[in-house]
């Protein structure tokens, strides 16, 4: 180590040392029972000090996705700052945008998302330029995958729009000759993730539903309910967080086509006096989550169910004029609904049921991701 590192090794060594008694009481607990315990103190002092003279990465969030960001650095532990950036439209109402912050040699996270091309375009644009002024390294976070779930063709000529915004985020230059990197949440389709990883980016899927999941289980159900699927889609997923909880063989719903519609018409499992928590990545209409429930129901379940959706999408219901929130919350199905902030309109919606819906915090489940 260099005269810097050494100065930062010896002050983290005597912090740990030397510190309050808290402090070297939680190191001890630590590392009790490890056969080289200086070792590994002096290992941790040498990885501390090198990070500490590197400077925090800057974080871009684009419009409406500010919150992330701020949750990111607030609980970054001093590894990022928000960048500067001013925006605005020309009299032609083209955009424009000019970062403030300077860029060169730092490590860059632009934070964004989309359900419309204005946002897609704006996470694509903040992140080029982000390159063009010679960041060190780039990470697009995307919050939430507009397209994800149209990986591919149904019939001849329509458009694969996931692979479209893949091959579009992988057209930007790679920051100071290194991989451009992805973070997905809980993206719809593994295919996507195989989308930009094929373009030459790196992809990492964000769990963020599991996270939820979890925190569910232990508040709501004092870790005693049944998880459930409202679809074959994710049985695989419920299965392996069902089994990782210790809850047993979860409830898959079964859905089929009669006629021109798609109905659920059964499941597999049992959950007969149980409490059901139910989660699905994507909340739209509510009709597959609607069509879970009730078929649990009429099996015996408790009727204490939750929802737990990764992204809450809920557009606007045509036939009455409101988000399909309204439709969810008046059949009377779910008590709770838990979902993340992966679209800037979920705490609009929280703020009209607020005793329905609650909204999880993306920035503290991204940290380590990005730290990694």
């Amino acid at each position: 180590m260099n005269k810097t590192n050494d100065a930062g090794a010896n002050a983290l060594l005597k912090l740990l040392r030397g510190g309050p008694d808290t402090s070297r009481l939680q190191l001890y607990e630590l590392l009790k029972g490890q056969p080289d315990a200086p070792g590994i103190i002096a290992h941790l002092a040498q990885a501390f000090s090198a990070v500490a003279s590197a400077p925090p990465k800057v974080v871009l969030p684009i419009p409406g996705y500010e919150k992330i960001a701020s949750d990111i650095v607030a609980n970054g532990l001093g590894f990022f700052e928000l960048g500067d950036m001013r925006r605005k439209n020309h009299s032609d109402g083209r955009p424009w945008q000019c970062i403030d912050t300077e860029l060169e040699g730092r490590e860059v996270v632009v934070v964004g998302g989309w359900i419309n091309d204005r946002d897609l375009m704006e996470t694509y644009r903040t992140a080029y330029n982000a390159v063009t002024w010679k960041a060190k390294k780039l990470t697009i976070v995307i919050c939430h995958h507009g397209d994800a779930r149209q990986e591919r063709a149904q019939e001849k000529g329509e458009g694969v729009d996931a692979l479209f915004a893949s091959h579009m985020f992988s057209s930007i230059p790679h920051a100071s000759g290194r991989q451009n990197e992805v973070l997905l949440v809980d993206i719809h389709a593994d295919a996507v993730l195989g989308f930009f990883q094929g373009a030459g980016m790196i992809a990492t899927n964000v769990p963020a539903l599991g996270i939820l999941i979890d925190k569910i289980v232990e508040k709501e159900f004092d870790s005693k309910c049944k998880l459930g699927s409202p679809d074959a889609g994710r049985a695989k997923i419920v299965e392996k967080k069902s089994e990782q909880l210790g809850l047993g063989t979860p409830a898959i719903a079964n859905k089929g086509r009669r006629g021109a519609k798609t109905n659920t018409y059964g499941f597999l499992g049992n959950v007969r006096n149980k409490p059901v928590l139910v989660s699905d990545d994507l909340a739209v209409s509510f009709g597959s989550a609607m069509g879970a429930a009730q078929v649990f129901r009429k099996k015996g379940a408790q009727d204490n169910m939750i929802l737990a959706c990764a992204h809450l999408v809920a557009p606007i219901n045509p036939k009455t004029g409101e988000s399909y929130v309204r439709d969810l919350v008046e059949s009377g199905l779910y008590r709770k609904l838990y979902v993340t902030d992966s679209l800037p309109h979920a705490y609009e919606l929280q703020a009209k049921y607020p005793d329905f819906i609650v909204v999880e915090p993306l920035g503290p489940i991204l940290v380590p991701y990005l730290l990694g």
